[in-house]
C-alpha cells in the first residue's frame, strides 16, 4: 500500500466520522422540546434554598384577641439552614408566642404571599396535569395537646382578578417534628388560567386557647405547583423547567411514610397500610402484631376471616405495622413472641 493510498483511507475515515456527528446533532430536540413539566413560583420562590424567594409575612387578629395576653403572637421569618433538603437549605417559618390568659373566642392569623407568577402552563399550552405539594414540621406538640387548634390552608390567589383556587383545604398542621411532605394534591388541569398571574398564600391559624400556652411554630419548604404534559418523568424542580420529584416518591407518585407515624394517622403506601402499633405492657419486650380489616361494620364483632388477616411483626420500640388495605374498621391482636421460661 503506497502512502497516497494510505493517505486516502485516512480522510475517507475522517470525513464518515465527521458526517456521524452532523447526524447526530441534527437529530437532537432543542432544548424547549425536551421540557414535560414546569414548577411555579420556582427557583428561591419554591425552595428557599438561598433566600426568601419573594415570599413576604402579614398578620391577622379576630375575636376577643389581646396578643400575647388572650392570643398569641403570630410572625412570619426565614430561616437560612436546616430545610428539607438538609443543612445549608432554607425554609420559611410561621411562629406563635406564648399567652398569659386563656381565650376560646379569640384567632391569630399568620399568611406567607408568595412571589407573583405569569401561569404559563407548560410552555403555553394547557398542561395534562396540575399537582400541589409542601413539605413542613410542626411545633405546635404542646399546643395542639392542649386543646388548642394550629390549621393550615394553602390557596393559588388569581392576582388578575379571576377566580382563586384553593390547593389545600384547611387542615391541622400536625404534631410532626420531622419535615414531611404535607399533601401532593392533584388539581383539575384547567383549574388556573393559562395567562393570568397567580400568587400562592400559605395562611396559618392558632386559636381555641383552652389555656395558658408556650409558643410554638410550623414550618414550610419546597412549595410546588407542577403544571405537567404528561411526555416526562418530572425530574429537576429547582427552576421553571421541570416538577420536582421529591423525598422518594415511587413509580405511581404516592410517598412512603415518615419514620414516626403520628398516632391516629395511617399511610398507604405500595399496597400496604402503615399505622401506629404498640406492644401491650403485658406482652413486652416484643410480641406479634397481626392485624385485619372488617369490611362490614355491621358485623364488627365478628372474628375476621384467615383470608382477610395478614400477619407482621413488631416489637415494642417499632412503630410501623402493615396490613392489606381495606374498608371499615381494623383490628390488632397481639401474642407473645416467645414463650415464658
Amino acid at each position: 500500500m503506497t502512502r497516497r493510498d494510505r493517505f486516502d483511507r485516512s480522510m475517507a475515515g475522517t470525513f464518515a466520522v465527521a458526517v456521524a456527528v452532523l447526524l447526530a446533532l441534527m437529530f437532537v430536540p432543542p432544548p424547549g422540546a425536551r421540557a414535560a413539566s414546569e414548577t411555579y413560583p420556582g427557583g428561591n420562590g419554591t425552595t428557599f434554598a438561598t433566600g426568601v424567594g419573594g415570599w413576604t409575612s402579614t398578620e391577622d387578629y379576630d375575636g376577643l384577641c389581646v396578643q400575647s395576653v388572650t392570643c398569641p403572637a403570630v410572625a412570619g421569618e426565614f430561616r437560612a439552614t436546616g430545610g428539607a433538603d438538609g443543612v445549608g437549605d432554607g425554609f420559611i417559618r410561621s411562629t406563635a408566642g406564648p399567652t398569659s390568659v386563656a381565650a376560646l373566642l379569640s384567632t391569630s392569623v399568620q399568611v406567607w404571599n408568595g412571589p407573583a407568577f405569569t401561569y404559563r402552563g407548560v410552555s403555553g399550552a394547557k398542561p395534562a396535569s396540575l399537582t400541589f405539594s409542601l413539605f413542613k414540621r410542626s411545633g405546635y406538640q404542646e399546643l395542639i395537646q392542649a386543646g388548642a387548634t394550629a390549621n393550615y390552608s394553602v390557596t393559588a390567589v388569581n392576582e388578575s382578578g379571576g377566580a382563586n383556587r384553593v390547593l389545600l383545604e384547611k387542615g391541622t398542621v400536625g404534631i410532626n417534628e420531622e419535615w414531611e411532605r404535607a399533601a401532593r394534591e392533584a388539581i383539575l388541569a384547567d383549574s388556573l388560567k393559562v395567562g393570568d398571574e397567580y400568587s400562592i398564600q400559605i395562611r396559618t391559624e392558632v386559636g381555641d386557647l383552652a389555656a395558658i400556652l408556650p409558643g410554638g411554630q410550623v414550618d414550610y419548604d419546597n412549595v410546588s405547583l407542577v403544571a405537567s404534559d404528561g411526555a416526562g418523568n418530572g425530574n429537576g424542580g429547582n427552576g421553571n423547567n421541570g416538577g420536582n420529584g421529591a423525598k422518594g416518591a415511587d413509580g405511581t407518585g404516592a410517598f412512603p411514610p415518615p419514620k414516626v407515624i403520628p398516632a391516629g394517622v395511617a399511610y398507604l403506601y405500595r399496597g400496604k397500610l402503615f399505622v401506629r402499633v404498640k406492644c401491650p405492657k403485658r406482652f413486652k419486650p416484643k410480641c406479634k402484631v397481626r392485624a385485619g380489616s372488617r369490611p362490614n361494620a355491621a358485623r364488627a364483632r365478628r372474628s375476621p376471616d384467615r383470608s382477610e388477616r395478614r400477619s407482621s411483626r413488631s416489637d415494642s420500640r417499632a412503630g410501623h405495622s402493615r396490613s392489606s388495605p381495606g374498608t371499615g374498621s381494623a383490628c390488632f391482636a397481639f401474642r407473645r413472641s416467645t414463650r415464658r421460661r
